[in-house]
C-alpha cells in the first residue's frame, strides 16, 4: 500500500489559506511515506488516510498487558494548518482510563497550549508515526505520568477486571465502514482490521550468501565491484534506509569503511523538523538553522557590533521559515526563538543553490555592524553596508562557533550532568558552522589573510592583546581554524591575557584576593575557585580547536573542508564519543596542574604560578581592566583606564619579560628583581627610561 506522490507546488504561487492547506498536504504525504517505510518494524500500530487526506483511520494493538492482541480503532482528524497545530484523536471504543473522557484523550502531546514549555506539549517535529507510538504507550501502560499542573505523579490504570473485560468486549464489537484513499469502500472489524497490520514474521538472523558462502568472507570479496567510494555514497547507498545500511555495513570491510567515512547513517536524519523535507526533495529545498542575534547597545540605527549569536540547532527548511513563518525550534520557548534563517553547506550542490540566501541573511544580520578588515578611503572602518562582504561571514560565524562551546559548558557543571544528546548537538552545531566558515574561506581567500593577521598580531604585538583591540578571546581562538598557526603559537600570551582579564571578576567574587599578604596556598586555591568557569571555557575552547577545528593529521583548513564534504558537515561517531569523554574530564578538573595539562602546557612550579597570578593583577591594573585600590593608585601614573586612553598602551615591560612570554618550567635570568629591572631598561621609550633612572 504505497502512498501516491505528493502534489507538485510551485513556490510563490500560493496565497492565503491555500498556502497552509498545501503545506499541510505535503507534510501528510511525507508522514504517510515514513509510516510505510517503517511498517515492517511497526507491528503494533498502523494508520492510513481515507479519501480525505486530512482524515486518517488507525489501529492500535498492544502486545503486552491485559489488552494484548486486542485491536483498538482510532480516528485522527488533521487541521488545515498541520503540523503547526496537532490533530484531534478519537478513540472509537470504550476504555476505562484516567486520561480518557468518552472519546477524547487528554494527552499533553496533543495539546497546542503547552507548546511554550520545553519538552511538554505539541511540536511540529512530531509525525503520525510518533503520535501512534505515543498513544500505544500512553493508553495501555499501567502507570500513567501526570502533568505538574494536574498534581504530578502517576495514575494507576487497568486494575479492575470488570472494566478491562468491558473494554475488550467493546473493541471486539466495534465495526466501522469508510472509504479508503483509493475510493474503495472498506469495513473495519476485529477479525479483519482496516488498515491491516503487516504480517508477523519470526525474528531470524539475516544471512546473505553468494554461491553458498557468506558475503563477508575472503573468498567472495573479489567478486564485489570495485567502484569509487564517492559513487557508493552519493548514488548507490543514498537510497537506502537505516535498516538496509546495517546490512550493507556488514557485507565487507570496504563497504563498512564507506558507511563510516561518509556518515551514511546520519544522512538519513538530515531533514526539516517542521516539513520533513530532505536534501533529496525538490530542487528548491534549502536546509539550515534558525539564528538569533544580540548587539552591543541593542542594535539600533547607529553603527554597533555583534555581541552574541545563538541557534536552537534544529534543522529547518527555507520554505518553512519564509512561507510557513516558523520562528522557533522544535520545543518552542524564548530560548529557541529566532529571527533569521542561515542555510548550511552539506554538499556542493546544496551550497550552490543556498549561497544567495546565505549572503542575504548575513547582510541582514551584519548591516549595522562594523565590518572588520574593510576600510573606507579615509581609513575608517566601513559600516552599514547593504552589500555582502566576506568579512561579515567571518565575524558572524566565529561568534556562532564560539557560542556552541559556551552552550556546552553552560549545560552542565559536573561530570555527571554531561549528557550525550547535549554534547552531540553542540558538536553538530560547531561542525556545521565551521563547515560554512571553511566554505566561505574557499570562496573568498581573503578570509585566510584576516585570520593570519589576527593571530600574528596577537602573538607579536602587545597592544593587539588589549581588550579594546581583541574584545573576545574566544573569537580569536576560532580564527585559528583558518590560520596557518596552531594553538601552541599563541598559548602563552593567550593564557596570560585570560588571567589578566579574570582579575576584575575575581575581585568581585572574592575581595580578599586584593590582599598583597594573602598566603600563597590560599591565593592559588581561591583564585582557581573563582576562575573555574573561565578556565573551563578555555579548556573546552582549546579542545574544540585542536580536536575538531584543526584535528591532527590534517594539512590545513581546506583538508578539513574536504573531510566535511565527505560526511555532509556532520561529526563522526568517534568525535561524538571523544567529546563526551573529554567533557566529563574537563568538568572534573580541580587543580591548576590539571588545567595546564588540559591546555597542552607545561605545568609551572608553585612559586612560578604565584608570580604569574600576582603579575596578572599588576598588568590588569595597568591596562585598566579593573580599578586599583586606593593604596595602590597614589602617585601611580600607570594605574587606571585613564592612562590607557590618554597615552595609549605601551609595553613598559620589555620584550623579554618573563611573565609576558612565560615559560612554565624555569625562570630565565634568575628571576630576581634586579634582573627584571635590567631587562626593563632594554625598552628605549621615554617612560621606561624615566622609570629606570628613578630606580637607579
Amino acid at each position: 500500500m504505497n502512498p501516491p506522490p505528493p502534489l507538485a507546488v510551485t513556490r510563490g504561487t500560493e496565497r492565503g489559506p491555500t498556502i497552509r492547506t498545501t503545506c499541510a498536504r505535503r507534510r501528510l504525504f511525507r508522514d504517510w511515506k515514513e509510516l510505510e517505510e517503517q511498517k515492517e518494524e511497526l507491528t503494533t500500530v498502523t494508520a492510513v488516510p481515507t479519501r480525505n487526506l486530512f482524515l486518517w483511520h488507525g489501529n492500535l494493538r498492544p502486545d503486552t498487558g491485559p489488552f494484548a492482541g486486542i485491536i483498538f480503532h482510532v480516528i485522527l482528524s488533521f487541521p488545515t494548518n498541520y503540523p503547526a497545530t496537532p490533530p484531534r484523536v478519537k478513540l472509537c471504543s470504550t476504555l476505562d482510563h484516567p486520561n480518557v473522557y468518552g472519546d477524547w484523550i487528554c494527552l499533553d502531546m496533543l495539546q497546542a497550549e503547552y507548546n511554550h514549555d520545553a519538552f511538554v506539549g505539541w511540536t511540529s517535529a512530531y509525525s503520525v508515526t510518533s503520535i501512534l507510538l505515543q498513544l500505544q504507550s500512553f493508553l495501555f501502560d499501567a502507570h500513567i505520568p501526570q502533568l505538574d499542573s494536574e498534581g504530578g505523579g502517576y495514575a494507576v490504570a487497568h486494575v479492575q477486571p470488570v472494566t478491562i473485560a468491558h473494554a475488550i468486549d467493546a473493541a471486539r464489537r466495534f465495526v466501522c465502514t469508510l472509504q479508503s484513499h483509493d475510493g474503495t469502500v472498506v469495513q473495519h472489524t476485529q477479525a479483519k482490521p482496516w488498515p491491516p497490520f503487516p504480517p508477523t514474521r519470526p525474528w531470524m538472523a539475516v544471512t546473505t550468501t553468494v554461491t553458498g558462502k557468506p558475503v563477508g568472507s575472503r573468498a567472495v570479496v573479489g567478486f564485489l565491484p570495485v567502484l569509487p567510494a564517492s559513487l557508493y555514497s552519493t548514488h548507490l547507498f543514498s537510497f537506502l534506509g537505516p535498516k538496509e545500511l546495517l546490512t550493507v555495513r556488514n557485507v565487507c570491510c570496504q563497504w563498512r569503511r564507506i558507511v563510516v567515512t561518509y556518515n551514511l547513517f546520519d544522512r538519513t536524519q538530515i531533514k526539516c523538523f517542521h516539513s520533513k523535507a530532505t536534501l533529496n526533495d525538490p530542487i528548491e529545498t534549502i536546509l539550515g538553522f534558525g539564528v538569533s542575534v544580540q548587539y552591543y547597545g541593542g542594535g539600533g540605527d547607529e553603527t554597533t557590533a555583534l555581541k552574541e549569536a545563538t541557534s536552537p540547532l534544529d534543522l529547518l527548511s527555507w520554505h518553512a521559515f519564509h512561507v510557513e513563518q516558523v520562528r522557533t525550534g522544535v520545543w518552542g520557548g524564548a530560548d529557541a526563538a529566532f529571527d533569521y534563517f542561515l542555510p548550511l553547506v552539506f554538499n556542493k550542490h546544496h551550497a550552490a543553490k543556498a549561497l544567495p540566501v546565505m549572503e542575504e541573511t548575513i547582510v541582514r544580520i551584519m548591516r549595522l555592524c562594523k565590518v572588520p578588515g574593510e576600510k573606507t578611503s579615509s581609513g575608517i572602518t566601513a559600516a552599514r553596508t547593504r552589500f555582502f562582504r566576506p568579512h561579515m561571514a567571518f565575524q558572524l560565524l566565529t561568534v556562532l562557533m564560539n557560542s556552541m562551546v559556551v552552550r556546552l559548558m553552560k549545560s552542565s557543571s559536573t561530570p555527571q550532568e554531561v549528557h550525550s544528546h547535549t554534547s552531540e548537538k553542540a558538536l553538530e552545531g560547531y561542525c556545521a558552522f565551521h563547515h560554512l566558515l571553511l566554505f566561505f574561506a574557499e570562496q573568498y581567500p581573503c578570509l585566510i589573510d584576516i585570520a593570519n593577521t589576527q593571530i600574528d598580531s596577537f602573538r607579536n604585538n602587545e597592544a593587539a592583546r588589549l581588550k579594546i583591540n581583541t574584545p573576545n578571546l574566544g573569537l580569536l581562538l576560532v580564527s585559528l581554524t583558518l590560520s596557518n598557526n596552531d594553538w601552541g603559537a599563541i598559548m602563552k600570551p593567550f593564557v596570560m591575557e585570560t588571567l589578566e582579564r579574570n582579575v576584575r571578576w575575581n575581585f568581585q567574587k572574592d575581595p580578599g584576593l586584593r590582599d598583597k599578604f594573602l598566603g600563597d596556598d590560599r591565593r592559588l586555591d581561591r583564585t582557581f575557585g573563582v576562575s573555574i568557569t573561565s578556565l573551563r571555557l578555555l579548556m573546552f575552547q582549546v579542545y574544540f580547536i585542536s580536536t575538531i577545528g584543526r584535528p591532527s593529521g590534517t594539512s590545513g583548513p581546506f583538508d578539513v573542508l574536504h573531510r566535511y564534504e565527505k560526511r555532509l558537515g556532520k561529526p563522526t561517531t568517534a568525535q561524538k564519543e571523544d567529546l563526551l569523554m573529554n567533557a566529563k574530564k574537563i568538568l572534573a578538573v580541580c587543580t591548576w596542574n590539571e588545567f595546564f595539562v588540559r591546555i597542552g602546557g607545561t605545568v609551572p612550579t608553585k612559586d612560578r604560578l604565584i608570580g604569574i597570578l600576582k603579575y596578572a593583577i599588576t598588568s590588569s591594573e595597568r591596562k585598566g581592566y579593573h580599578k586599583p585600590s586606593r593604596t595602590n593608585t597614589r602617585g601611580n601614573p600607570g594605574g587606571g583606564s585613564d592612562y590607557v586612553r590618554r597615552r595609549g598602551y605601551v609595553d613598559h615591560r620589555g620584550g623579554d619579560n618573563e611573565y609576558t612570554n612565560f615559560t612554565y618550567g624555569s625562570r630565565r635570568g634568575g628571576g630576581n628583581s634586579r634582573n627584571d629591572n635590567n631587562r626593563a631598561s632594554s625598552c628605549q621609550c621615554t617612560e621606561c627610561l624615566r622609570r629606570h633612572r628613578m630606580r637607579r
